[in-house]
């Protein structure tokens, strides 16, 4: 018996990347993809679109578990160059359309949810193990980090 479902199908935060990999490694399951080249990026300060490329590096992002299994996705992010002179910005990274990355965060939003919620439900230690049974190891601080850090701006 064959199956036609497609790996965007499944997991849909990662249309907008073009997924290499995907592999097991005895309890970890690791997805590694990477941004497209030829599709402009937008400057953070000024707005700006750019696809003047810095360089590029690795980002290393925790998913929701499947199957029982912790996830990582390790994406190849550009780093460009802003082409407007006037610009404080002389180079930034790009996100992935805020579904699979976010500045500074090592988390996916979905996943990123799932810890708030436990941790403004639970806090400290209750919302560690509950993670924990759901497949995602995080010390106490970092369940209390989630309480005490200020919100985003968009």
């Amino acid at each position: 018996m064959a199956c036609d479902v497609e790996l965007r199908d499944l997991l849909p935060h990662l249309s907008s990347v073009l997924v290499e990999t995907a592999e097991t490694d005895g309890a970890l399951i690791r997805i590694t993809a990477r941004t497209a080249d030829t599709v402009p990026v937008s400057c953070p300060a000024c707005g700006q679109p750019s696809e003047w490329e810095h360089s590029r590096y690795v980002r290393r992002v925790a998913d929701d578990a499947i199957g029982g299994r912790p996830v990582m996705i390790n994406v190849w992010v550009r780093r460009l160059y802003c082409e407007n002179h006037g610009c404080a910005k002389t180079t930034f990274v790009e996100q992935v359309d805020g579904l699979l990355t976010e500045r500074y965060q090592c988390r996916t939003p979905a996943l990123r949810r799932v810890v708030e919620a436990c941790a403004v439900v639970l806090a400290g230690s209750a919302a560690a193990r509950l993670l924990t049974v759901l497949h995602q190891t995080l010390t106490l601080a970092t369940v209390l980090n989630c309480l005490i850090r200020p919100p985003r701006s968009a």
